[in-house]
């Protein structure tokens, strides 16, 4: 399992990485460039629903001015239970927050990016 906020990157095959942040305690996750990404697509496991709450956050400054992620019908990627979304606003930083984590809880955030170069 990964710290609370640190990401770890895989390369899936050409084209594709993941990245992927474990949290068992509130805190803002480490931020992945996803700039030379087409496509980003996120997957959020709460653990017990309805007890912890996960935000995915971006902007285009790698230390500031992060808001709050709107997913493909427009309501905010904010989760309460698990979810699969596709990212469709493209800011270049995209970072996940857990906003709250109840205790012997585990939060996991899968983020898989393709690029247009394969």
């Amino acid at each position: 399992m990964a710290q609370t906020g640190t990401a770890i990157v895989q390369y899936i095959e050409k084209g594709v990485v993941s990245a992927q942040w474990d949290f068992t305690a509130s805190g803002t996750g480490n931020a992945i460039d996803t700039a030379n990404f087409s496509e980003r697509n996120v997957q959020i496991t709460l653990g017990t629903a309805g007890t912890s709450t996960l935000i995915m956050e971006g902007s285009n400054a790698p230390t500031s001015g992060y808001v709050g992620l709107s997913g493909p019908t427009g309501a905010a990627m904010s989760y309460a239970v698990n979810g699969l979304d596709n990212i469709t606003i493209g800011p270049r930083y995209i970072r996940p927050r857990a906003a709250t984590v109840t205790a012997s809880n585990t939060v996991e955030v899968v983020m898989v990016m393709r690029s247009g170069r394969r």
